[in-house]
């Protein structure tokens, strides 16, 4: 018997130092992705885990090649045997990443978190379930670890819980919800448990973190990007409002991304140049109280991060303006 426990404990410390030259494998590859250098490394709660995880399952996993005629692309269907023409191939060229999606909606469907996909008979069951499991597990993190996603959580868990009271549900502890003839836990109509709240509350936040991730990749990608469907098209899109990609440390990004954030040295190249030229030339009042926001954060944290675009490019040009007038 102590030959094999002996045993037993050399195999699991193999297995965990093989697990931590993996870990450090991935970490190594993740590090040259760009969504982990200009968004992922400043999110707190994304490790190299995590992360490596969401970039790899986005690529699409086919075999793809180019039509011998040059118009398409075609990936080898495992299940056929055979090579298929590809869905994708206008927007993705053989690339097989983010440039697969035209919209988030199409991302969160590939996953298996759209609306009316789930386990219940009759549902939509085509997705990856690996990967979802995977961004439900980023979801859990961010509740553990987060910040501001971890703020996000709350915000979702409060809504849903709002709700649940307002409609006049009881909501009960899941080990108190009662058993039916088979054995398995049921909610009788006007209840709802904290663990069903929980689900909800926990696919949300997913379901939002991939909308970030669409976002942000295909901007980093330079193509257009579109905002849900929710906020954009939908008959109640004036209430509801879309919710930017967040990031916790901009110092561990190397770069920033267009239209969303500056990283920190990208910011205090910014202030630095617009310090000199006021402190060049004479300025009055208001515009050093510009200058000296500009010394704290970027332009969209001074003014708050739910400006308006319209207002951010107001201000920027009231800024180019009053440089040049400066210089002149």
């Amino acid at each position: 018997m102590d030959a094999v426990i002996s045993g037993m404990r050399e195999t699991a410390r193999k297995l965990e130092n093989h697990e931590e030259e993996a870990l450090k494998h991935v970490k190594n590859l993740v590090k040259k992705h760009p969504l982990w250098n200009r968004w992922l490394a400043g999110v707190t709660g994304m490790g190299p885990a995590l992360s490596g995880g969401l970039i790899a399952w986005t690529y699409c996993g086919n075999k793809c090649r180019e039509k011998s005629g040059g118009d398409g692309y075609e990936r080898y269907d495992q299940q056929a045997k055979k090579w298929k023409e590809c869905p994708y191939w206008e927007d993705c060229q053989g690339e097989r990443d983010m440039r697969r999606f035209d919209t988030p909606s199409a991302y969160k469907k590939y996953v298996g978190l759209a609306p009316g996909m789930g386990k219940k008979q009759g549902q939509d069951h085509r997705y990856r379930h690996d990967f979802k499991t995977h961004v439900l597990k980023i979801a859990e993190q961010f509740r553990r670890q987060g910040k501001q996603y971890r703020m996000l959580y709350e915000q979702f868990s409060k809504k849903y819980w709002t709700r649940a009271r307002n409609r006049g549900e009881d909501i009960v502890s899941s080990k108190n919800l009662p058993v039916d003839d088979n054995g398995n836990k049921y909610e009788p109509e006007g209840v709802v448990s904290e663990g069903h709240l929980e689900r909800l509350t926990l696919r949300k936040l997913a379901q939002t973190f991939l909308i970030h991730t669409y976002d942000v990749w295909r901007r980093i990608l330079g193509l257009p990007v579109k905002e849900p469907w929710i906020t954009s098209r939908s008959p109640d899109a004036e209430k509801h409002r879309y919710l930017k990609p967040r990031v916790d440390d901009k110092s561990k990004i190397k770069e920033g991304v267009p239209g969303l954030w500056k990283s920190e040295r990208e910011v205090n190249v910014e202030n630095e140049r617009l310090k000199d030229i006021l402190d060049e030339h004479g300025v009055d009042a208001e515009l050093n109280t510009v200058r000296n926001a500009f010394d704290e954060n970027s332009l969209e944290e001074v003014f708050g991060a739910d400006l308006s675009k319209s207002a951010v490019g107001e201000i920027r040009e009231i800024l180019k303006q009053e440089e040049a007038a400066i210089t002149n």
